[in-house]
Order: structure tokens, then C-alpha cells, then sequence
């Protein structure tokens, strides 16, 4: 129905509907339908949003007299005195009273419209108005006197979006109004052609924005309609189920990925030209920076990635910004460097490690380097493009890493130049998914270890199974996230694959492999009290003749030094520090360096998730106290004079429980303080222990079975030793 003119409607149960793709509805026989409630439910099925349509049904007057329903239309002036007028734009021409009634108590309503002017006297429900909007009695979920604009989507009525920041009115309206009136207008659709209500809540104003904090799906059904705003809140995701096609590629009017949400293409044809990816920095303060800092300052870090050109950028330090965050990239040849010291604070970066100030808009090749960046508890810093593509015919993306190594021989020379690069500092790359959602270990093209960033603390992860009875851990680098790795190659690049990425389900952000952890906290942390900020180092202790002392790229992980003042842990092993190393000798000692921020009081302790249960004991040597406590029992607490590395106090052993049954020793508990060892020579030393370290008893066997006493009320560990070597330690309860 297109008309240019006066409508006025007097006769009840009326339903006039513009802009209809159609006229009727074939029956069975092909004929056209008599039931007038299918015919409009089918006819409305068809019909697009409003604003996607670009010949509107328009009206000049519309008088509204009797209980009607007039929607879709274009309306210059309308008098509601009664029934209903939806899902329409009225008062083009007018910046007075746009929607009014004559009647006294009218029961007229306007839902779901957008009126340049005023509202007087009738019902209004979810109706946006750049004037005043005096509705009648149950009037709700209304935006009036509106000033403020969308910021992204500029054009005509689209202007009238909510912002992602409008928290007065996103998910504020009440959702029974609504609900009670879809039966009326025989739709559940807004001025776009959006479903009005998804979930259990519904905006204010005439459009229900795609604001999605506990995430969604784009199904056939129910999709962002043409230049629709679409938010995605941290943590979550977008999942692309409808068939978009690289003709027609899923692209609202704009799209905002907030701090780790995705969207994930599913295989879809995506192709963006108006959106943005936010990074929240975290609350965590404390940084560990040099002395021409100022005190106060409490900068925090983040690694993140974009994928895409990047057009313009908010929140990052510029003339008129001081106080924005700032961006660096990782000198990999810096770091390659023979003389590259780890825990050298850079005199321009004021931060540890090879770290080079950049720009948003300075080249990045590839497109997958990752940035540091740094700035103050909370603030938020947004990167905006114009170019994303996803194309279903492209199964997979990939991944370019730089060698950054040199091989020259070495000649003994103090004169500077290319020299050999230490394993450990080898061709290091700072690299995020090609993709704008999370990326799972196995859509990788084969495994590696990596070093993520999450709440202040380096995390090193070995993303694929050793084929020891240990199986891949189930775990992904969160959106927009950026991890180290390093690169073995003998070319100049290693480039591998990622795959198109599909639904997450039981993966975990960070999970890492069932290695045994033994972590480092303030005092307050205990197994009990996970601490939050807690430094780990992980080990696997192998047979003697599987162990290992030499770093090994593939499985091994290289100690990074957290930008935090938190207390740190490691492994010292020829120099060299580690959090990962994945076959220490069972029978042998680990050195645990400790870096500590100041002195004080400080707790090792295993990490509440940690599975321990293939370790009999795992203990904690302080060669200070001369104590050795089991960390499977307690936590083990002490106190520091000095602050910074301690290398030579701590050291870590265990035994891990036989697979096959064939420990030689065996210790009964006879009664509370008796204890029978058997499987003892004459000779071997026998001590027992208390959890927490302390000897309770020694004595030596004589034969194949000794009986000692010990007062030793709970957990007792029982060490033997022959010719100065720990044949068995067992733990009896």
C-alpha cells in the first residue's frame, strides 16, 4: 500500500500494513488463501525492516478513531485516539507535535516508532522521540529528547542507535509491555526488521540493538539487518550460523569486539568495513620498572593482536593524549644478540627485555605481530579498521615466523658484532590468530610451546601431547591475544596454518599440560587460598635415562620475567633460567631460583588444580633452614632478608609413584610411632619425616627389614638411602 495522502480509520479490528512484498497466500490448491490471519503472518514474514526498505508507504495524516493496527508506514502527522500505530516514522516534516490524540483518556498506543517531535497524551511504548514524550498511563521503554547519536553509524534514521556506553537504556526496558503487544501488531520485529525481544531483556527506544554480553548467534532467523550496530561484550563471542556468501558477506553497520570477545566466521563469508577491537587493560599494579620512573606510576601490560590495517585508534599516548597507553613491538634481533641479558631493564622502554616503541599505523609485516602495551589499571584502548575478510572456499589462514639467529662462528673476540645466538634466545616471535576469535591449540598446524600473558604473569604452555601417557592439553589463546614463540627454522621464515575456527566447547583460555607446578606467592596464598597473582614453574620428572639438562626448543619453556613486582619462581639449570622443563631426572634435585620483589614473607605450594596424585612427594628443600617440606601436605612458608634472585637456597626433589608395581621398598605402619621398612640391605640409612621437613627418627638397617619408631602422629615420609643415593622415599599415612 503505497499512499501520499489523509487515512482515516473509524472501523474496529482493521489492519493495514506497509511496505508488503506481496498480496496474498496460496492455498493448497494453489489458490489464494482465505484464512486473513495466515495471509498476514505470511505477507508480515516477508516484509523487511523499515529502514531497509528504500521506498517507504507514506502517509501525510493519519487519523486513528477506532481499535486498528496501522504499521509500517511513513507519517507526517498522526492523531491516535485510538487502537494502534507501530512501527512507523513519523513527524518528518514537523519539529512540533508529531503524535497526538483529541481524546480525553485515549486508548490509542505508538509502539515501536521513531517521531521526529513531540508526543502528547497517547500510550507510547518503546518509542524514540527528539522531542518530549508525555504518554499516557503504562507508557514505558521510551528514549525522548534525544541528543545523542550513534558514534559509528552516521546515516539518517540509523543515526538513532544506542551506543555500546548508553547503559541509561540498553537492556532497561520492561519486557512484559512489549511482550503483551506483539500479539497485537502480529509481529515481533523492530524499525530495522531486528527481533524486538531477544532473551529475557529488551532496550528503550525503537531498535533493539545487537548487544550481546553473554554472547549470541546470527542464525537464518535472527541476524544483524543492514547497517545495525552489533556489540560484543568481554569474554564472548559471535557465531556466524546463517549462510552468508562472499556475494553478500555478514557486515553490519558496525561491529565492536570488546576486550577477548570474537567473532567466529564458522565458515561464513565475513567481510568488514566498520569495526573496531577494544583491549581492557587489567587491574593488577606493582610493575617491576627502573628508577627514573616516577614511584606512583602504576603501569600494567598487555599482548594483543589485530589482524587487519588499523585506521585510526583511541586510547593510545599521542601530543594531545599523555596520559594514552603506549604500543611496542618485540626486537627479535635484538634479543639474538651473544650478549642479551634477560633481566636487563631497557634505559629508553623503562621495561625488561628487547622491547621497541611503535605506532598503531607504522607496518606491521605479517599482519599477525603482536604489541605490548602498556598503560594505567583499567584504561581501555580501541583499534578500528575498515578491512576484514573471511571466505568459506579459504579452509585455513596462516602464520609467518621470523629466524632471528646468528651462527657465526665464535672467535673469542671482545669486538661487537653477529656472533652465535644462544638456544634460548633464538629467533623469538610475537604472533595472534589471523582470525577475530579465539584460537584453540589444535587449529594450529602442529604443536609447540608458547608463552601467553594473563593477569600480570607469563604463562607457558606446551599445546601438544608428549605421547607419555599424557594427552593435549584442552585449552585456547583467548581473542586478540598475542603469544610468544620461538622458531627452529633453517629458512628465513616458518609459516604454518591455522584452521577456519569452530564452536569452543570444553577448551579452557591458557590450560596447560598435567605437569607437575609448583608455585611462589605472598604469604597470604596457600593451596587452600589460591593466590591470584601466583608465579608457577613446571616440571615432569622422567626416568634417569629419559632426563634431560640441556634446553630443548620444542619442550622446554625459557623463564620470562613477569613486568609485575610479583614474587617469581624458576628453574636454574647451566645458567639458564626456565618455567617449563619437561624431563627432569626422578632421582635427581631441580635448583629453584626465586626472584622476590622485596624482602618479606613469601609461601611455595601447589596450586589447588593441580593434579598431583602421580607424585608420592614432592619436596621443597631450604638449604637455609635445612627443612624439607612436602608440598602434596602443606605449604611451606618463609621468610626472606633480601630481595631480588636467590638462586642457591631452594631446590626441589620427588618421587613419582611406581607404574608397574616393582618398588623395592615398602614401609608398614604397625602402630601410631612403629614403622617397618622392608627391602632395606644392611647399610642403607633410613630417615623419617615429618610433612613439614623435620627428621623424627633415623636409623640403619641390617638387614632385609627394620622396624623403626618415630613419633610421628600423621604423614610420615620415609627416605632411604644406599651409598649416599635415595633408593627409595616412600609415604605413609
Amino acid at each position: 500500500m503505497r499512499l501520499k495522502e489523509q487515512l482515516t480509520i473509524s472501523l474496529p479490528n482493521a489492519q493495514i500494513y506497509g511496505g508488503m512484498n506481496g498480496e496474498f497466500l496460496l492455498n493448497a490448491e494453489g489458490q489464494p488463501s482465505k484464512d486473513v490471519e495466515a495471509t498476514v503472518k505470511h505477507l508480515l514474514s516477508q516484509r523487511t525492516g523499515m529502514l531497509m526498505q528504500s521506498d517507504h508507504s507514506k502517509l501525510t495524516t493519519l487519523q486513528l478513531n477506532a481499535d486498528a493496527v496501522v504499521d509500517g508506514f511513513e507519517v507526517e502527522k498522526a492523531q491516535v485516539n485510538a487502537g494502534t500505530l507501530a512501527t512507523s516514522i513519523v513527524g518528518m516534516t514537523s519539529d512540533k507535535d508529531a503524535v497526538v490524540t483529541t481524546v480525553q483518556e485515549s486508548k490509542g498506543l505508538l509502539y515501536n516508532s521513531l517521531v521526529y517531535g513531540n508526543v502528547k497524551g497517547v500510550r507510547a511504548v518503546n518509542v524514540t522521540a527528539t522531542g518530549t514524550i508525555n504518554g499516557a498511563a503504562d507508557s514505558g521503554n521510551n528514549r525522548a529528547n534525544v541528543q545523542e547519536e550513534n558514534r559509528y553509524v552516521t546515516d539518517g534514521h540509523w543515526k538513532y542507535q544506542l551506543n555500546e556506553t548508553d547503559g541509561d537504556n540498553l537492556d532497561k526496558g520492561s519486557l512484559p509491555i512489549p511482550q503483551s503487544i506483539i500479539a497485537i501488531v502480529g509481529h515481533d520485529r523492530d524499525l530495522i526488521g531486528n527481533k524486538r525481544v531477544r532473551g529475557t531483556k529488551v532496550d528503550n527506544g525503537c531498535f533493539e540493538t545487537w548487544y550481546l554480553n553473554d554472547g549470541g548467534k546470527a542464525t537464518t532467523d535472527d541476524y544483524p539487518m543492514g547497517q545495525s550496530v552489533v556489540y560484543v561484550g568481554p569474554d564472548k563471542e559471535l557465531l556466524l550460523e546463517k549462510e552468508y556468501t562472499d556475494a553478500a558477506p555478514f557486515n553490519p553497520g558496525f561491529l565492536l569486539l570488546e576486550h577477548h570477545a570474537g567473532l567466529r566466521g564458522n565458515g561464513k563469508a565475513v567481510g568488514l568495513t566498520n569495526f573496531a577491537v577494544e583491549r581492557q587493560l587489567g587491574a593488577n599494579p606493582n610493575p617491576a620498572r627502573i628508577e627514573d620512573k616516577p614511584s606512583t606510576s602504576q603501569y600494567v601490560y598487555d599482548m594483543a593482536v589485530m589482524p587487519f590495517t588499523v585506521r585510526s585508534a583511541e586510547g593510545i599516548k599521542t601530543d594531545s593524549n599523555s596520559d594514552g597507553a603506549k604500543l611496542y613491538t618485540y626486537d627479535a634481533k635484538k634479543r639474538a644478540d651473544y650478549s642479551y641479558k634477560f633481566d636487563e631493564v631497557d634505559s629508553l622502554t623503562g621495561i625488561k627485555g628487547a622491547w621497541t616503541s611503535t605506532q598503531y599505523n607504522e607496518v606491521r609485516k605479517p599482519m599477525t605481530t603482536g604489541w605490548l602495551i602498556e598503560g594505567v589499571p583499567g584504561a581501555k584502548v580501541r583499534f578500528y579498521g575498515d578491512s576484514y575478510v573471511e571466505k568459506p572456499e579459504d579452509a585455513v589462514k596462516t602464520v609467518d615466523l621470523k629466524k632471528e639467529n646468528y651462527s657465526n662462528p665464535w672467535n673469542g673476540s671482545s669486538a661487537t658484532g653477529n656472533k652465535f645466538t644462544h638456544k634460548e634466545n633464538m629467533s623469538w616471535n610475537l604472533f595472534g590468530s589471523p582470525y577475530l576469535c579465539a584460537m584453540k591449540y589444535s587449529d594450529m598446524e602442529y604443536g609447540r610451546v608458547v608463552y601467553g600473558y594473563q593477569k600480570g604473569q607469563y604463562v607457558t604452555i606446551q599445546t601438544y601431547s608428549d605421547n607419555d601417557q599424557q594427552s593435549a592439553p584442552k585449552g585456547y589463546i583467548p581473542a586478540g591475544d598475542a603469544i610468544f614463540t620461538q622458531t627452529a627454522t633453517l629458512k628465513e621464515n616458518e609459516t604454518f596454518s591455522v584452521k577456519l575456527p569452530t564452536e569452543r566447547k570444553d577448551e579452557q583460555p591458557y590450560a596447560v599440560n598435567q605437569n607437575l607446578q609448583v608455585a611462589i606467592a605472598r604469604q597470604a596464598a596457600t593451596r587452600a587460598g589460591e593466590a591470584v597473582d601466583a608465579d608457577v614453574l613446571q616440571l615432569k620428572a622422567v626416568d634417569a635415562d629419559k632426563a634431560r639438562t640441556d634446553f630443548d626448543l620444542g619442550s622446554d619453556g625459557v623463564k620470562w620475567t613477569n613486568m609485575t613486582a610479583e614474587p617469581q619462581i624458576y628453574a636454574v639449570q647451566n645458567g639458564g633460567h626456565y618455567s617449563l622443563l619437561s624431563a627432569v631426572n626422578r632421582e635427581g634435585r631441580v635448583a629453584a631460583g626465586v626472584n622476590l620483589p622485596e624482602k618479606g614473607n613469601f609461601v611455595f605450594f601447589l596450586p589447588k588444580e593441580v593434579d598431583a596424585d602421580d607424585y608420592e612427594v614432592v619436596l621443597l628443600h631450604d638449604a637455609k633452614t635445612g627443612r624439607a617440606t612436602d608440598l602434596t601436605e602443606e605449604t611451606y612458608a618463609f621468610y626472606s632478608e633480601v630481595a631480588g634472585d636467590i638462586e642457591d637456597r631452594f631446590s626441589l626433589s620427588f618421587v613419582r609413584k611406581a607404574d608397574d608395581g616393582t618398588a623395592t621398598i615398602r614401609v608398614r605402619r604397625l602402630t601410631e610411632n612403629t614403622f617397618r621398612v622392608e627391602g632395606t640391605e644392611a647399610g642403607d640409612v633410613i630417615r623419617i619425616f615429618s610433612a613439614d621437613g623435620k627428621v623424627q627418627a633415623a636409623a640403619t638397617a641390617t638387614g632385609f627389614s627394620t622396624t623403626v619408631e618415630a613419633g610421628v602422629p600423621r604423614v610420615a615420609i620415609v627416605e632411604v638411602k644406599r651409598d649416599g643415593r635415595a633408593v627409595g622415599v616412600v609415604k605413609v599415612k
